[in-house]
Order: structure tokens, then sequence, then C-alpha cells
């Protein structure tokens, strides 16, 4: 059985998961001349059986009390819950804002039985899901969407991306910014989201920022969860206003203007 099964509707995912669906909002305004692409590097399920329904209640109403934006999310998971539907995962999240948008989904879980369910899941969505892999780093095989059915510039194209490997590989992180940062150029609009599972009482020491990305630009520690947000230049303003609206620590950055013809 997958591990995760036993972490469904935690506080590591009401932390991971409002500041998700109040990225995937923003993100999807940004769909304007070419699609957006979604990255979600582990995503486990779309669905999943609930944990624990009443402590997952306690504990977004808790959220709430301090922060009332992360309704935002408890709206999209709290619906299915009054439906006695399933839990809604990262992606699920994901796609039910920006499914009406024009959108390309790519989608990596390495469990083989977790990534046959998904797919299974993926084929009853009304979404665009043009991979599913064994492995993030397989995601750099992917060639953006392009040729005579679009008429964009790279520069067009919006970027979002989880990365949500539960303890974060330093070197797996290098593989995969370098898959993004391919898709980007300095004035794309991009934005990445990560979590790590870490019980050391100090803040993890985050990689450095893909190529065309800043950060972490905000960071949320709350016990062992951990998230950090990076982002193109174009992003940088967006995301503070986004995210200090849920509490997260916004990070001064030093910006590289573009330079003068």
């Amino acid at each position: 059985m997958n591990k995760q099964l036993n972490n469904v509707g935690n506080l590591g995912d009401i932390l991971k998961h409002g500041a998700l669906v109040r990225l995937a909002k923003l993100m999807r305004t940004k769909a304007i001349k070419a699609p957006l692409l979604y990255f979600d590097t582990h995503a486990f399920l779309l669905n999943a059986p609930w944990t624990n329904k009443l402590k997952w209640k306690q504990a977004v109403n808790q959220k709430l009390s301090e922060h009332p934006y992360y309704k935002d999310y408890v709206r999209l998971e709290a619906n299915r819950l009054d439906k006695d539907e399933p839990y809604r995962c990262s992606a699920g999240l994901v796609i039910d804002v920006i499914n009406d948008v024009p959108h390309r989904i790519y989608l990596a879980e390495k469990d083989p039985e977790t990534r046959e369910k998904l797919q299974e899941q993926v084929r009853s969505e009304p979404i665009r899901c043009d991979k599913i892999v064994d492995s993030a780093t397989k995601l750099a095989n992917i060639v953006p969407p392009g040729g005579d059915d679009f008429n964009y510039e790279k520069t067009d194209v919006a970027v979002f991306a989880l990365v949500d490997p539960f303890e974060l590989d330093h070197d797996e992180w290098d593989e995969l910014a370098a898959v993004i940062a391919d898709f980007t150029l300095e004035d794309s609009y991009g934005v990445i989201q990560v979590f790590d599972y870490n019980t050391d009482p100090q803040p993890p020491k985050w990689p450095e920022p893909p190529k065309n990305f800043y950060g972490p630009v905000a960071s949320l520690s709350v016990g062992p969860y951990h998230n950090a947000v990076y982002a193109t230049r174009t992003m940088i303003e967006q995301v503070y206003a986004t995210l200090d609206l849920i509490g997260w620590t916004l990070h001064d950055i030093e910006i590289d203007l573009p330079s003068a013809d």
C-alpha cells in the first residue's frame, strides 16, 4: 500500500493545498496566448479515500480562523466532503481550478499500482493530460506544445509546477529544475511550489532556483511541514500578494532587471 494513503488530509496537506489552490487561481489567468503547463512531479492520485474527516474539519477551521483566505482551498474540498465524495489530492485540486482554460498537464508517479489507478482517474476527467510517467526526471523528455496548431512565443507560456517528493532530494531537484527552466525564458510566467517533510526544527536549506526563476520568494514552515515557492521575475509581486493573505513569510529578492536595448 502506498504510504501516502495514511497522510491524506493531514496538516501538511492543508498547508500545501491552501497555497496550491491560490497559486493555481493566479496562474490560470496567465493562459492568455498559450496554454498553462502544469507539472506534478510526485502526483500520487487525483482522488483518495479520506483518512479522518473530523480531524480535517477541525484543522481547516483552525486555519480559517487564522487566515480566512484558506477558504479558496476549503470550499473545493468541503464541497466534496458534503457530497460524500473522495478526498481531492494536489493534482486534482489544480485540475478543478484550471480545467476551463487552455492547459497541458504532465504527471509523474513512481509507484506502479498507484500510477495505474492515477491513469484510470485521469481518463474520467475532462482534461488534457499529455503525459503520465513513472519518474519525475522523465519529464525531461517532454516536448513543449507547439507546431502548426499553436501561434505563440516561448515567453507566452505559463508554467506551474508542484515538486512534492515528501523528502526533498537536491540531486533530483537539480534535474527537475533543468526541465522546468527549459520551458521558460526570463519574462515567462512561472511559479514552482516545493514541499519538504523534515523533522529538524530548523527550516530546511532550500535549493538554488532554476534558471529564469528567483527564490524562494516565500516560504512556510509549521512543524515538520515545509513549503517554498520560486517564481520568475514577472510573477514575484503577484506571488507575494497571493501568499501573504495565508500567512506565508515573504522574502526580499534582488531581481535582475532586463537590459536596455
